[in-house]
């Protein structure tokens, strides 16, 4: 592409979506990119007092966070492919691996299926409604801040860790 070529708008998204998961400073992968799995267990003490959901890392952990961004990720997938249906069938519940590297499996699946949904759409389809009151363009860039934001705190909770 050149300078003079327009840029549809769904390849903007999708860069903003790419850049959020895998830009080399400032991304979900970059925070990934090292650690264990002592890391990414541990709990921070602001989020001690929360009641663990059964199956699931500890609350503010890291694995809690990757678990999280892998089930939605994984729902906004379908909300996107499914808006204007009704849902046809109960949403299986995301259940998070027994390690690190299983969830992490989860969250890169999770993505691709994510960007796939996306890549499929039309600039049309931005109109269409997801949530109530929520076109899809406005779902669309909630889902990437999502990334950052999650992002954000992985990164304060590798900082915490490391300085306990």
């Amino acid at each position: 592409m050149t300078m003079s070529d327009p840029l549809n708008v769904i390849d903007a998204i999708l860069r903003q979506l790419d850049d959020a998961w895998g830009h080399k400073w400032e991304s979900v992968r970059a925070v990934l990119a090292a650690g264990d799995e002592g890391e990414a267990a541990w709990q921070p003490p602001a989020h001690a007092q929360e009641t663990p959901k059964p199956g699931w890392p500890p609350p503010g952990s890291i694995r809690w966070h990757v678990a999280h961004l892998a089930a939605c990720k994984q729902s906004y997938a379908r909300r996107i492919q499914m808006r204007g249906h009704p849902p046809s069938e109960e949403e299986t519940p995301f259940a998070p691996g027994r390690s690190l590297a299983a969830d992490l499996a989860a969250l890169d699946g999770a993505h691709r299926h994510l960007r796939a949904a996306i890549a499929a759409l039309a600039p049309a389809d931005l109109a269409d409604p997801v949530e109530p009151g929520m076109p899809l363009a406005e779902f669309l860039a909630m889902a990437i801040r999502h990334d950052t934001w999650h992002a954000g705190q992985m990164a304060l909770v590798r900082r915490l860790y490391r300085t306990r």
